[in-house]
């Protein structure tokens, strides 16, 4: 079958596609093949689509090499028109200063990737060049096309167009910025010509930096993104930087006992920003002042005289502690069980008994803090 080739050189060397051309203007004009400079006919059928296609049928052209030179030269064509912008969409890895020295990081450390246009010609001012070579401490590389500023400090930006073969491992670790398309189709060209060259399976950015940001800005960001939904921030997205927002939790002396839908509890730190902010899963919560409470003060206790769903087995007077192990008196036959019971049971269970210390312990705490501004109490209204 005839290669129905959609791009051409004309007299004035240009790159046209077919679509360009009309019956009028291919009287006037002559084409070459952009790759192997044969010579090309328009067929400008009226049944089938219009294409090129070589006038001496039998000429050697590879079609991978013929979409590889239409590329770069597409490229290099909207990179060099004046009075145009040259627009590139990727998310950038974000890492904090201080990562690679924090003796807190691990896997969780990083940020959220964070999508960002450039406009390439802001910064790499100077027409873009096809397979020139170029040298530096690594060693000599010839890109498809490379980018280059009149800032002498700054790096180049490679374009790379393959079809099967990537760039090599010695280009790539480098460290040079490259930008590698894949363009296997015909169709694939046309996706060159206009808008913005996005990060995607076909366009892939290499050694681009990250994005720094300071444990300051990342607090801050967790903040906002905390207030705008309503969430706890711990709740919303783990901590990231584990020095600047888990240290101040565990420093802060303001403290806070989560009740969930599952019975379940949690209590942590929190910031003084976290205050007015609860997790809408939540049943209820309690915030106090450690500083402003009783040394024996026990928030699950009061918890649970609030909400059934947060009453325990350590909560009843059946329950017996000891050093090695947790057991209730009234299991039959007396056996005990290790480890700390289940929320669940002590929902349940109809044996349930308040400890009378923890009775005397409560009207304690309501004469003395729980109506207090350092003591608040949260319910889910939902």
């Amino acid at each position: 079958m005839e290669l129905q080739y959609p791009y051409a050189t004309d007299e004035f060397n240009n790159l046209i596609h077919i679509t360009s051309v009309n019956k009028d203007s291919r009287k006037n004009s002559s084409y070459r093949c952009p790759n192997c400079g044969g010579a090309m006919l328009a067929c400008l059928g009226s049944k089938n689509a219009h294409y090129f296609r070589h006038d001496d049928k039998n000429r050697k052209c590879g079609i991978e090499s013929y979409i590889h030179k239409v590329a770069k030269t597409i490229l290099i064509n909207r990179y060099n028109t004046p009075q145009t912008v040259f627009v590139i969409g990727f998310s950038p890895k974000r890492q904090c200063k201080e990562y690679n020295q924090c003796k807190h990081k691990d896997y969780n450390c990083h940020l959220s990737p964070e999508y960002r246009e450039f406009d390439l010609k802001v910064h790499y001012d100077l027409p873009a060049q096809a397979e020139v070579n170029y040298n530096d401490e690594n060693g000599v590389f010839r890109p498809d096309i490379i980018l280059t500023s009149s800032n002498p400090n700054r790096k180049p930006i490679f374009i790379e167009v393959y079809h099967k073969h990537k760039s090599s491992e010695n280009k790539v670790d480098s460290g040079n910025f490259i930008i590698e398309i894949r363009i296997k189709t015909f169709e694939d060209l046309k996706l060159l010509e206009a808008g913005v060259l996005q990060e995607s399976d076909v366009v892939h950015f290499l050694n681009f930096k990250n994005i720094n940001v300071s444990p300051d800005e990342i607090v801050r960001e967790i903040v906002e993104i905390g207030q705008e939904n309503g969430l706890r921030f711990s709740e919303r997205i783990l901590p990231y930087c584990r020095k600047s927002i888990k240290g101040r939790r565990q420093e802060s002396n303001i403290r806070r006992l989560t009740l969930y839908k599952s019975g379940k509890t949690f209590e942590s730190g929190i910031l003084d920003a976290e205050v007015n902010d609860h997790n809408l899963n939540a049943l209820m919560d309690i915030t106090y002042n450690i500083q402003s409470v009783p040394y024996d003060f026990h928030p699950h206790m009061v918890l649970a005289k609030l909400h059934i769903e947060a009453r325990n087995c350590h909560l009843c007077n059946h329950c017996v502690i000891t050093e090695d192990v947790t057991w209730c008196d009234i299991v039959k036959n007396g056996s005990t069980r290790k480890g700390t019971f289940k929320v669940e049971k002590g929902q349940k269970c109809p044996f349930f008994k308040w400890h009378e210390w923890l009775n005397h312990l409560y009207e304690t705490y309501v004469k003395d803090c729980l109506d207090g501004k350092d003591f608040k109490i949260w319910t889910n209204k939902q």
